[in-house]
């Protein structure tokens, strides 16, 4: 939203967004409110790109990531721990290029928190190690 005081041909500017002033100026021409609305909408536009890519992204590894648990279920059983870690050596093998902070994570454990959090899988912390047992696939 733009409020412009005074009818001159500069006048002070309050840009916001969401409540939050992201503009002010005490004097702007017509063309420079102009340059920067079409500035914050490309931003708002490259935001919401980055978003979508991630969420893409984040969908193809939690993909990756259940197969490896599946597969690692039927080879085990369903009576073995299943360690976030052992998921991630089997992914690792079975594709090397696999690597989450591609996807839009910080470590490993963040991308299953991610996943629990969607409900996709259940986790239990181990105390001794610091990671995690997959309990259970949703």
């Amino acid at each position: 939203m733009i409020i412009p005081s005074g009818l001159a041909t500069t006048f002070p500017v309050n840009i916001k967004s969401n409540n939050k002033i992201i503009f002010l100026a005490e004097k702007v021409n017509r063309l420079q409110v102009s340059q920067l609305l079409f500035s914050h909408q490309v931003s708002l536009f490259i935001e919401v790109l980055s978003r979508l890519f991630k969420d893409v992204s984040a969908e193809k590894a939690f993909e990756q990531v259940l197969e490896t648990i599946d597969d690692l279920f039927s080879e085990r059983g369903d009576e073995d721990k299943l360690w976030g870690s052992m998921v991630k050596q089997a992914l690792k093998r079975r594709k090397p290029g696999f690597n989450e902070s591609y996807h839009g994570f910080r470590s490993f454990g963040k991308l299953l928190e991610e996943m629990e959090e969607r409900g996709l899988l259940t986790l239990e912390h181990d105390q001794k190690s610091g990671g995690y047992i997959i309990t259970g696939v949703n």
